[in-house]
């Protein structure tokens, strides 16, 4: 299984980031588009550009597993959402150029504050249809250019949990669409106790559209969660839960892990949600788990 980081966790120009990234021991990462020397614009950006980015991290040993494309697609600004949408087209156009032709982004909010907090109309017909509509424009752009969108459920999201996500899947049917896994996303402050049996629904619906697989965790605390993506104003949704990176929390990743190694679509693993300095302590975990179940053989960092 191959493992790696989003690369805004090691800031700096493209060329420090991508010897950050292999020093820790990472051989892929999932490319965030803003670097200390260039950022990525959906109308300005050329393909030798992407070339160029590309490289950087092939001469450090690193892949490009996925590209993070994150946009709010049902914005419900209609301006910011033609914006978000144009910036995503732009993205799946030139995404095989910068190394991967899977782009990851959110379902959305219709929270007008704040892409990635919850919103009553989220659960709503309408709510879906816009998201179905606005999907289906941005998979016909990633079938012309050859690359697949990947959509990250997530609690607060118009996708927020397993049986959303296969309706999903359902509803639009599309080779062009696939899913990051992802299952802290679907736990919150509700259903934090039965935490197994939403893992469970996860892993029984959604295996064959899993292309990319993300590594945090999820645990109850008696704090205001510090990560930014929490809304503690909301008890029902988050009350009580934050979520930390790999290992510092309640998930199985021993029965998360068994599960991703036997995907037949072998979906690389991305750390995220965590400082520079914990990096070396999660990677340590995550090699550690994966050995526990015989997938890697243990070895040092090249």
């Amino acid at each position: 299984m191959r493992i790696g980081i989003f690369t805004h966790y090691l800031p700096g120009t493209v060329e420090e980031t991508a010897k950050r990234a292999r020093s820790h021991g990472f051989d892929c990462v999932q490319l965030n588009l803003e670097f200390a020397d260039w950022r990525f614009s959906a109308t300005e950006t050329t393909r030798d550009e992407c070339h160029h980015i590309r490289e950087v991290f092939h001469r450090h040993g690193l892949s490009i597993a996925a590209i993070a494309g994150y946009i709010n697609p049902v914005a419900p600004n209609g301006i910011t959402r033609l914006t978000n949408l144009d910036r995503m087209a732009g993205i799946l156009r030139l995404a095989k150029d910068l190394g991967s032709g899977l782009v990851a982004t959110e379902s959305g909010t219709l929270n007008p504050d704040d892409d990635w907090a919850p919103h009553p109309r989220n659960d709503t017909p309408a709510a879906r249809d816009m998201l179905v509509d606005n999907l289906q424009v941005l998979l016909a752009q990633a079938e012309k250019h050859g690359a697949t969108l990947l959509l990250e459920p997530a609690v607060g999201n118009v996708i927020d949990t397993p049986e959303k996500a296969t309706w999903l899947m359902q509803a639009i049917d599309s080779p062009a669409l696939g899913l990051v896994a992802d299952p802290a996303n679907f736990i919150d402050g509700g259903n934090i106790d039965v935490a197994t049996s939403v893992l469970s629904d996860m892993y029984a619906k959604l295996g064959s559209r899993i292309l990319l697989a993300h590594a945090k965790d999820f645990r109850r605390v008696d704090h205001q969660p510090r990560e930014r993506h929490h809304h503690p104003s909301d008890p029902r949704l988050y009350g009580g839960v934050e979520y930390p990176a790999a290992g510092l929390g309640n998930m199985d990743y021993v029965r998360y892990l068994r599960w991703l190694d036997g995907l037949a679509t072998s979906p690389p693993l991305i750390v995220e949600h965590l400082d520079e300095s914990d990096i070396p302590r999660a990677k340590a975990f995550v090699d550690h788990t994966l050995t526990s179940i015989g997938t890697i053989e243990e070895h040092p960092p090249k």
